[in-house]
C-alpha cells in the first residue's frame, strides 16, 4: 500500500473536476418539470426544432400508401418473380392472391395497429380486424377480391384504349 501524496492537486486535475461536478439543482429543476412550473414557448418555436419531414399527410394517405406499396410488393416479387417459373397465367394469378392476403394479414394489418396513436383507431382501415389466425382465410379471400377488381380494371382499360385507338 503505498502513502497519499500531500502534494497539493495541479491545476489540470482542479479544473476537470469542475467540469464533472454534478449540478444536481438543474437536475431537479428538469425532474420536476411539468405544465405548472414551465414557461410558455410559442409553436412557431417549437416547429423550429421539429425533426422529421415539413409535409403532414393524414392518416388516410398514410393507408393508402402503405397498402399500394405493400401491394407492388407481391406483384413485384409473386407476379414477377415467378413469372419465368410458373408458366400457367391462373396459377400465377392464385399465388398471388394468396401472397397478398398473407402480406395483408402478417405485415400491413399489423403494422397499422403498431402505428395506432390511441390504440385501435385503425382499424377502421383494416378489412377484417380480429386477431389471430383465424384472420388468415378471411385475407387472403380478401387478395383474391383485390386481384379480381384489379384485373377486372386493367381489362376495362385496355378495352377502352382498343376502342379509342380504333
Amino acid at each position: 500500500m503505498g502513502r497519499k501524496s500531500k502534494t497539493p492537486p495541479r491545476d489540470e486535475e482542479k479544473t476537470l473536476s469542475e467540469y464533472y461536478r454534478l449540478n444536481t439543482k438543474a437536475v431537479d429543476d428538469l425532474v420536476n418539470a411539468d405544465a405548472a412550473n414551465s414557461p410558455k414557448v410559442s409553436r412557431e418555436e417549437l416547429d423550429r426544432y421539429r425533426s422529421g419531414p415539413k409535409i403532414r399527410l393524414s392518416a388516410r394517405v398514410k393507408v393508402i400508401l402503405l397498402k399500394w406499396w405493400f401491394a407492388g410488393a407481391c406483384c413485384f416479387f409473386f407476379y414477377w418473380g415467378l413469372g419465368a417459373v410458373v408458366p400457367s397465367q391462373e396459377n400465377l394469378l392464385l399465388i398471388l392472391g394468396a401472397g397478398m392476403g398473407f402480406v395483408t394479414d402478417l405485415l400491413v394489418n399489423k403494422i397499422l395497429r403498431y402505428y395506432a396513436s390511441p390504440a385501435g383507431s385503425n382499424d377502421r382501415w383494416i378489412m377484417v380486424t380480429g386477431k389471430g389466425f383465424r384472420t388468415l382465410p378471411l385475407n387472403v379471400l380478401y387478395g383474391y377480391v383485390l386481384l379480381g377488381l384489379t384485373v377486372l380494371s386493367y381489362n376495362v382499360i385496355n378495352t377502352v384504349a382498343l376502342a379509342v385507338s380504333g
